[in-house]
């Protein structure tokens, strides 16, 4: 509510998410299956009326348990294009805003999300490559090693200057790779960019998910009957 009438802090704001976000709070709960006809009930029982242009986006898989569907679902409504519609807001107040997406297939998962998120980009996954936690492990691989120094720096940059493009302060030599970034352009309405991280090489993707996003931007974010 607060940011629809523009009344959040006149700051920049990095913000996006990891392409399978919701997998970890999908298939923790892997020992009860849903089929399809319980998976529709769920989405109409949620979103009303407007579950049925859910289920036109979303449908459910054919054969067996839809929880690759659900996954997708709860990625983009609570997180990917959630964090779109704060870069189009803040890009609407005439406020910076760089937007993110983090798909690269971690392999480096503990506790009970180790075999659930093994090979897949899980919620949380880019952590330890936005704080550069990877040098400490000593098999990393060099794409590995790589994508998190260009991650850490673009984040370091981001805090220091507000501009992830932009070094500021005095970057410690062995593990800035400032030099090496390439531009990450700012949120705008048209061409909706994103900085895609899924290799050790970040590229900018326009337009990613529009379809999906403006789906949700449509029915709303978070909603309570009366507030939203």
């Amino acid at each position: 509510i607060a940011m629809k009438n523009k009344q959040m802090a006149k700051i920049p704001v990095l913000v996006g998410g990891n392409l399978e976000d919701g997998r970890i709070f999908v298939y923790l709960g892997e020992k009860f299956s849903i089929n399809p006809l319980e998976y529709w009930i769920a989405v109409f029982g949620l979103w009303g009326r407007e579950g049925l242009e859910v289920i036109e986006k979303y449908p459910a898989e054919s054969d067996g348990d839809p929880k690759e569907t659900i996954t997708r679902v709860v990625t983009d409504y609570i997180f990917q294009c959630l964090g779109r519609f704060v870069a189009d807001t803040y890009t609407a107040a005439g406020l910076p805003a760089y937007l993110y997406d983090f798909g690269y297939p971690t392999r480096m998962f503990w506790g009970p999300w180790s075999d659930i998120c093994k090979g897949h980009s899980c919620h949380g996954g880019e952590l330890m490559f936005v704080f550069n936690n990877i040098i400490a492990i000593q098999n990393a691989t060099e794409e590995e090693r790589t994508l998190a120094s260009k991650m850490n720096a673009y984040w370091a940059n981001f805090v220091t200057t507000g501009d992830p493009n932009t070094p500021g302060g005095t970057p410690l030599p062995a593990l800035d790779d400032s030099a090496n970034l390439t531009h990450w352009p700012a949120y705008e309405a048209q061409d909706r960019p994103w900085m895609n991280f899924s290799d050790a090489s970040p590229e900018p993707i326009t337009h990613f998910k529009d379809g999906y996003c403006a789906l949700w931007d449509s029915i709303g974010y978070y909603r309570e009957p009366g507030i939203i």
